[in-house]
Parts: structure tokens; sequence; C-alpha cells
């Protein structure tokens, strides 16, 4: 079997400008959607949906889809039509994380812009970017698949990304912030890093040769840290004994979790991956 999960997506209930829910609809890519292989689903500060699939960006404001896919003809075009994250940080600006780069989306004008990374030697490296975050004194970091993370650096005339020196933190897939202002690091190779905001880092699961895979985090109100796993499940740490141990689901152990959420009424939901 193909571990590699389809998502038709389905829009409940969806809050647009102006504050009106519409009526449950479905949208597959026989229909609206440029592809049913699905990355991420995302709302910005205007209410527009953003869903970034495999082939395509795609924005719902309401009443219609607009699709984005890479065109070599044009200079503002997407760098790639394999759309992996999308952020929107406190300053206004909507991120795009593409298989081979970093932009930005102006709304003014319709079209993206590209955030070069820098590597530690001044090149400039097309990475993979894999995760988007804004940490709560304002720095948006950048992970990437094959050469770690970056810090978007706002001073200039244009917006560029340096790498950070985190030691061998290079496979990323996650990051996370939390509440205490720690970071929280997924890896492929580290599987799961903390950076402490004493400046020591801390590893979990790394001499562990189960591979984790990690998906995502989130806090609930009393500031329980969760920890999703696509292979095994769900997992907390547990600040007392500054440990990440598994949360019992007797149906299945090892439920593959792919993102996790905390709504507004403090109920836990997880979403899952499914196999084809």
């Amino acid at each position: 079997m193909n571990s590699k999960f389809v998502l038709i997506l389905c829009l409940l209930a969806i809050i647009v400008t102006g504050g009106y829910a519409q009526s449950d609809r479905l949208f597959t890519a026989d229909k609206e959607l440029s592809n049913n292989l699905i990355n991420q689903v995302y709302q910005d500060q205007r209410g527009i949906i953003w869903i970034a699939t495999e082939d395509g960006l795609n924005s719902y404001d309401g009443s219609k889809f607009t699709i984005y896919k890479h065109n070599s003809q044009e200079e503002n075009s997407l760098l790639n039509s394999y759309v992996h994250t999308l952020f929107e940080d406190s300053r206004g600006l909507f991120y795009i994380g593409l298989f081979n780069g970093l932009q930005t989306y102006d709304y003014a004008t319709d079209t993206f812009s590209k955030i070069p990374l820098f590597l530690d030697n001044g090149e400039i490296f097309d990475a993979h970017v894999t995760a988007i975050l804004e940490r709560n004194n304002g720095d948006v970091l950048i992970g990437t698949s094959g050469h770690g993370v970056f810090q978007v650096e706002f001073d200039g005339p244009s917006l560029k990304a340096v790498r950070l020196p985190y030691p061998d933190l290079i496979l990323v897939n996650a990051l996370y912030e939390d509440r205490k202002g720690d970071l929280w690091i997924a890896t492929d190779n580290k599987q799961l890093s903390c950076l402490g905001r004493d400046g020591n880092w801390k590893h979990y699961f790394e001499n562990d040769r189960v591979v984790y895979n990690i998906s995502g985090f989130c806090e609930d109100r009393e500031g329980n840290l969760y920890i999703g796993s696509t292979s095994k499940g769900l997992f907390v740490y547990q600040q007392d004994t500054d440990s990440v141990v598994a949360v019992p689901y007797f149906r299945d152990p090892e439920l593959p979790i792919k993102s996790l959420y905390v709504n507004r009424e403090g109920k836990f939901i997880s979403g899952q991956t499914g196999m084809e």
C-alpha cells in the first residue's frame, strides 16, 4: 500500500469576508480544485481560504476559486506548482513554501515575489520549504528539507532569509513555539528537539531506532503540549519528568496523525492520514 494520503477537501461552514457562513460543499479536482493531493488548508486574515496542493495553489473567496501554477513565461508566477505550506505573519505578509523555495503573495498586484534563502557561505539555495513559524518576538522561521532552519530578515530594501546555526537539524518537518517560549523542531534525523529559552538544546527519541515522523504540535488550555506522529500516534510532553510519552488509544495505538488542533471550545482535534 502507498502511505501517501489523498484528501478530497470538504469545506464546512466557511467564514468569508462579511461574516456569513455557507452551507456544506464538496470540492474536488473534477470541479474546482487544481489537485486532490492537499498539503495544507489555510485561512488568511481577509477570510480567504488557501489550499496548497501538489499541483497548484488554490484560493477561495467564498464565491469562486482561483488557481495559481508555475508559468515559466511569467516573472512573478509561482516558483513551482508543488506547494507545501502556507503562513501569514503579524505584519500581514502571506508566505508560500514551495518544493524549490519561498515566496510572498502581493494582494494588490496578484503576484508572487521570491525570498532568497542564503546558506552559511552566502550562496542562495532553492530549498524545499516544509514549515513556517512566527515566534512571539516577531521572528519568522523557515524550515526546510535538507538545509535546516532559516530566519527572515526584514532590514534592507528586500526580504531575505539566512540559515540559523542549529546543530544537525537538517530535515525539518515541523516548527512550534510553546507558550513558555521554547522552540520545538521535528526533523527526520534528530526526530524531536527543543531549544529552550536559556539557549540549551534537548533532544527526544534521538537514540531510538523507531522512526516517529513527527508531524505537528499543539497546546491545550492548561499548557499541555501534544505531539503528533504519522507512524506512532499521539504523544504528550510531561514537564515534571522532562519526557515525551505516548497517549494511549485503544483502537489503534499507532494511529497515523497528520495534524493537531485545539478549537475555541478547548476541544482537542486530530487529523489522520488515510491509506490507498
